[in-house]
């Protein structure tokens, strides 16, 4: 009901940049073609698809000395961590992110999590940066 009831000013502390629960009209039909292209996909094709990676990735990485993946079994189709037991040096990170390479950092984990636009050049790209650190 308080749509209309516009005010410019911004909202205490950190929700002042908070989005959730304001209308955004804007994005329901960006929001609509994505479903609409998740469900001419299918579900299970993208998993498919994102699985032959994150298989890929937790192969080549479990042959990295001090690297662990979990088995197949025990992840996700849609990411994987690798874990390091001496943990995550900071040159590792910067290595990644001066090579364009995007994962996040979870304790002494690296978190992957590859996406439909994602190829083989951008695995072999990551395991450049890995093996060389």
């Amino acid at each position: 009901t308080d749509l209309t009831h516009y005010t410019d000013e911004l909202r205490e502390g950190a929700k002042g940049f908070d989005a959730g629960q304001s209308a955004n009209m804007l994005l329901l039909p960006m929001a609509l073609a994505a479903l609409e292209q998740i469900l001419e996909w299918g579900v299970p094709n993208i998993a498919s698809t994102l699985e032959r990676f994150t298989e890929e990735i937790s192969q080549r990485a479990a042959e990295i000395p001090g690297v662990s993946v979990l088995p197949p079994e025990a992840r996700s189709p849609h990411f994987c961590g690798l874990s390091y037991a001496d943990g995550i040096d900071d040159t590792l990170v910067q290595a990644l992110q001066s090579n364009g390479v995007y994962v996040s950092v979870r304790g002494s984990s690296l978190r992957i999590s590859p996406h439909l636009y994602n190829d083989q050049n951008n695995i072999d790209r990551l395991f450049t940066v890995l093996e060389s650190s």
